[in-house]
Formats: C-alpha cells, structure tokens, sequence
C-alpha cells in the first residue's frame, strides 16, 4: 500500500463526514450511550493514581502501533534504564460514552465522527496541544470524547482491521497539571508543552489547579466558569470492569469508564524465556539489557545501515536490545523496505521474536491478537476476534437519525451497491466498510474496510436490501455474503480451487474455528500426492490454516496456498506386523488410498451369497446321501457294526 493510500485511509471518515453538512451532534439527550474498550501504555505504578481525564487513550491496534513505534524503537538513549516515557504495561479499560451536543454551524471540521464522536485533542501534561479546540471548548457543548484514525507510522495493517486515538477531555484543557516548564535541580530546562513557548509568545505555563482553585487561565464556558471535565462525578468505578452509571449527555458527563485490566510488558514479549547470566531466565527488561546471553541479540543497526555490536558510548559495556530495525524502515515500511523484507539473505530487524515482523501486515495481526488475548478478548487468538464480547453482543447501532453515511445506497427498491455500511466489530467504533464483488459499488469502496462477513445479519442490516453480486464465484467475495455460492462448503468435498477457499473462509469464520481450512489443506496435498497429508496437530499446520481466515474476506492467490499447503505436506507412516510375510499399511479414514464404501459393499454382498449357495449345495448333498441305497456289502457291514 503507498503513502497515498495509507493517508487516505487515516482521514476516509473524516472526510467523507465533513462533506455532508446534516451531520452534527445531536441533543446530548438524544445520543446513544456507547461501550467500548479503550488501551493505553502507562507506567504500572501509575495505575490508578490519576482519573482518565485530560488524555490520550488508543483502540487495541492503536496502542500496539504506539509500543511498535516509540515504545520499543531502538536508536534512544542506550544508557537508559527503562523503556521510553517509563512504559512498561499496557491497560484496557471499559469506557462509555454519550457526547454532549454539538451545533457549530461555522466550523464543519468539528462535525460528529463516526457517528458518536468529536474531534480528536491531543493532550501533553494535560494540556490541550490543538489551540484551535479553544472556542469548541468554551462552547455551551462542555467536554467530550474525541477521535482520530491514529497515524500510521511505518507500520502496516491492512485497511479491514483500523485503529484509532481517543482523546478524554478534563477539567482546564488549555492549561498542563504542572507549571512548565519542568527543571531539575540546578534550574535546567528538562521539559515544556508546546503552548507554554515564550520564544513564541505562548505563556500558557502555569498549573491548572483544582476546580476548587482553578487558575485564572483556565478556559471558561458561555456562563463564565471554569471547563469542567467530562467525566461524570463518580464515573471511575473502581470495582466494575463494566462501569454500572451510563453518562448523560451533559457538558460535565460525556463519558465513565471502569477496573482496568493490565498486562505487563515483559509478559507480552515473553522476555523471561531469554536466558541471562549463563543460562537463568531474565527476570525483566533491565536484566535482560544488561545480562542476556544470546550474542544475536548484542547488536544493533546503525545510521548508514551497517550492524555493529550494541555498546554504551559510556562505559563500554554490550547491551541488548529488545527490537533493532534498518534505517531504511524506521519511517515506512515503503520505499526499499520491502526489498529487504523479500531478500533472504539480508537481515533487516533484530529483537525479540514479539516484534519480528514490523512491515508483514499478518505479523502485525497476529501481535494484535497476542496482546487482545493477554488483555481478556478471550477468542482473539482462535477467532480473530479483537473487540470484546460484550462489546459485540451490545450490537449498538451506527445508523444516526437525518444521516446517509452508514447506509448503503439504493439503486432500485430491492437490491443495495454494497457500501456503504458501517461496523463495529474491528474497535467498537463505527467504520465505513464495503462488499467487495457487488455490483455499482460506490467510487471510493477501495478506500473503506472490507465488511465483516455477518454485517448484512446485523440489527441495522438485516432488513435492509441485499447488495446485487458480481457473480456466484465465492472466490469474488460477494456471495459469501449474501449466501448464494455455487458450490459446497463441506471441507471434505468443496472444490480444489480458489472458490473453494474462498468457501472455506466463510466456513471457518461461521465456526470460530480453523479446523474447516485443515481439512480442505489435507485434501489439497492428497490430490497432489495420495501419500501426503497434513498433520492437523502441528502448530506451523495450524498457524497457516488460521492465517487463510478473518472475520472478513480475503483477497488470497490459490498459487500461494497451495505453496503453503505443499510445504506443510508429509508422507503417510507405513508400519508393519510381527508376521515376516504380512505387511499391513496404515491408512487414515477418508484419506486417499483408503478403501472406498461401496467397494466394501460389493464384496460383503458377494461374500454372502457366496456362503448361501455353499450352504444349499452342502445341505442337497447330504439330503441325496440318505435316500440312495448303498451297496450290499456295504450294508451287511453296518448292520454288523450296528449289532
């Protein structure tokens, strides 16, 4: 994907809301309330020291691209003791919302954002970076909760599975929690926000203060008084992973959030399976800088490309790093990345086995996945699920009353042009998504998701016109949907070929399983050699079955699955009796070379007349012995033997 395509992806619902000018908050009353999980990196010790106010939180994928690029980057100070900004946990929180209304007719950027949001803020010290939110602010609206598509960075992740940034506006925006800017001892400049810049006749330096004590600074609404936060009072619960109050709509009440669950990052990345100290596990992060034992890992990429070892300018001693990437793909995976990427022979990254994989779009996935799993999305890493059950099972509507945007255009009074739709089932928030294989899809469909599967089974979908597809071909995507395929998808009969696949990606998806994929594989290698078969149980058998399926469909060439499934095939095990002349070959039920029923049938058949005429012809035989007379002497002999 170029640059082009991945900053159109970023700004796609912006855009296309800004253009339609119906699209405003509505009354706060009149809102829906809206669940959803929201992540943020953090220090562990900072748990619950601080309300989620005045701050920066991320959907799953876009906390992943935060660690993948600032987190874990190597090239930082490599005599610092700890990962940047002292990040060492990653939380997911359960967060409600109901933003208050919005009516700004003069200033369209502002308008609702997929469907329940407002603009995104970027927060520093608690301090509100974007001076244009200023007027949105001391608007009667109040404070609410904002987003954005979060920047791409380098990092790729296919347009169906979107992350986002979040913004939880508090009390005082314009002014930071701490007066800026931040010194050490002897009066040094450590730190300063962007709007506390005197060199530039910013001098928004001083400290917020409390709402008890506000600062003279602090933004003020239509009725002169301070900002207040949109967190409603007693909206942390501390005790519910599900917060029990619902916001209102109110300017102070726009969203509450609940227990979060954290998962620190030494266990994400596995860390304490490295070996430190001759041999022991690492016990964390700074032991593993400093102690491990793998060589591999003792070195790091530098400015021009070259590897050198990984050495403090200072005391000279080698460290290890935990992910190390050539210069040419610190930026974008674009440009002469992928070139490395596809060349065998030159190695690109170094690091933990986590974070191998940077620019593969399936690694990024399946980093996602880990991190949903280890967080509590219990189906992330069989289901591909990374959106919470009961997220999912809300079933919240994305359609807004007086708006088009999440409903597809009708060309006649049965039949829809496939987009556009909207989905929550990628981060809780409502994304434009498309069919692909429909007929008149709409000109900017390459810009959308590709839908889930059971988006036309969805509350807001189900009564809705069907798209017209394409074609039949389930390997066009369309009539996956729609449920109108030529062909089985029994995996045991489905045709060898890319509509097959294709039906088994819908099959899996139904089942929450990869077993269907197995199957087909297995089928595959045998029509390719009898004595082939792929062993189900293998974990790299099992990873590139999982790999063929989403919970949305997969453009896939057949040349590269069958590659896969021929680099996975084994032969048959053939085992032998105790008896020196008997050989008895092992076969697997259903696999090719085993015997086929109505063969077995025939020669049971066969095997029992056979039996039925011996049986008569012994009885007639016996029958014919008794009524003929024997010879004279030959019954002199009897009557003898008789006496």
């Amino acid at each position: 994907m170029n640059d082009s395509r991945r900053r159109a992806q970023s700004a796609i619902s912006l855009c296309a809301m800004l253009s339609m000018p119906i699209l405003k908050f509505a009354a706060g009353a009149d809102n829906k309330v809206v669940m959803l999980d929201m992540y943020r990196a953090m220090a562990k010790s900072d748990i619950g020291q601080y309300p989620l106010e005045n701050d920066n939180l991320a959907s799953l994928a876009g906390v992943l691209k935060y660690l993948a690029n600032v987190v874990r980057e190597e090239g930082q100070d490599a005599n610092r003791e700890g990962r940047s900004k002292g990040i060492d946990t990653v939380i997911r929180t359960r967060v409600k919302v109901k933003n208050p209304s919005f009516d700004l007719d003069n200033a369209a950027q502002y308008k609702r954002l997929h469907t329940d949001f407002g603009p995104y803020a970027v927060f520093d010290y608690g301090q509100s970076v974007n001076e244009e939110l200023d007027v949105v602010y001391s608007h009667e609206a109040g404070n609410w909760v904002g987003i954005q598509a979060a920047p791409d960075w380098g990092s790729l992740f296919e347009k169906r599975e979107p992350s986002f940034w979040f913004s939880l506006g508090g009390f005082c925006p314009n002014l930071p929690w701490k007066p800026m800017p931040l010194k050490d001892k002897s009066g040094a400049v450590l730190y300063s926000t962007p709007r506390c810049d005197k060199a530039n006749k910013k001098d928004l330096c001083e400290a917020k203060g409390t709402t008890d004590k506000p600062d003279a600074k602090c933004l003020k609404d239509a009725s002169e008084k301070p900002i207040l936060s949109g967190l409603c009072a007693d909206g942390a619960d501390s005790d519910n992973e599900t917060p029990e109050k619902d916001p209102t709509g109110e300017a102070t009440c726009a969203y509450t959030y609940g227990k979060p669950v954290s998962v620190d990052l030494d266990d994400l990345v596995e860390i304490q399976k490295q070996e430190c100290g001759g041999g022991r596990p690492c016990k964390d992060w700074a032991d593993f800088r400093a102690n491990c034992d793998d060589p591999n890992l003792k070195r790091v990429f530098s400015k021009d490309g070259t590897i050198v070892s990984a050495v403090s300018p200072v005391d000279g001693k080698p460290f290890c790093v935990e992910y190390s990437i050539h210069p040419d793909c610190v930026e974008s995976c674009s440009g002469k990345c992928p070139y490395l990427d596809s060349r065998e022979d030159v190695e690109y990254e170094i690091g933990l086995p986590y974070w191998k994989g940077r620019c593969s779009d399936k690694s990024n996935q399946k980093r996602v996945e880990k991190l949903g799993f280890a967080l509590g999305l219990a189906k992330a890493e069989e289901a591909h699920e990374i959106v919470h059950e009961d997220v999912l099972k809300a079933a919240t509507t994305c359609l807004v009353e007086g708006s088009n945007i999440c409903t597809p255009n009708i060309f006649d009074d049965k039949n829809s042009v496939g987009g556009p739709y909207c989905s929550r089932a990628y981060s809780g928030v409502c994304w434009l998504c498309y069919i692909p294989g429909s007929v008149n899809l709409p000109s900017d469909a390459a810009e959308y998701g590709v839908c889930p599967f059971d988006i036309l089974s969805h509350p807001d979908y189900k009564d809705a016109p069907s798209p017209v597809c394409s074609s039949k071909k389930a390997s066009e995507g369309c009539c996956l949907y729609t449920n109108t395929c030529d062909g089985t998808d029994d995996p045991a009969e489905a045709s060898l070929d890319a509509d097959g696949l294709a039906l088994m990606q819908k099959k899996c998806f139904t089942e929450k399983s990869s077993t269907p994929m197995l199957t087909f594989m297995n089928r595959y290698v045998a029509s390719k050699n009898p004595a082939w078969m792929v062993e189900s149980k293998d974990k790299q058998a099992i990873d590139k079955a999982y790999g063929f399926w989403r919970n949305s469909f997969l453009t896939i060439d057949f040349a590269d699955f069958s590659e896969a499934a021929e680099g996975l095939a084994i032969e048959y095990k053939v085992t032998s009796t105790s008896k020196p002349e008997t050989t008895t070959t092992t076969v697997e039920p259903g696999k090719p070379g085993g015997a086929q029923p109505w063969v077995v049938a025939v020669i049971l058949i066969g095997v029992i007349v056979l039996a039925t005429a011996c049986y008569f012809f012994v009885v007639f035989s016996k029958r014919q012995q008794v009524t003929l007379p024997p010879p004279e002497q030959d019954v002199l002999e009897l009557r003898a033997g008789a006496v």
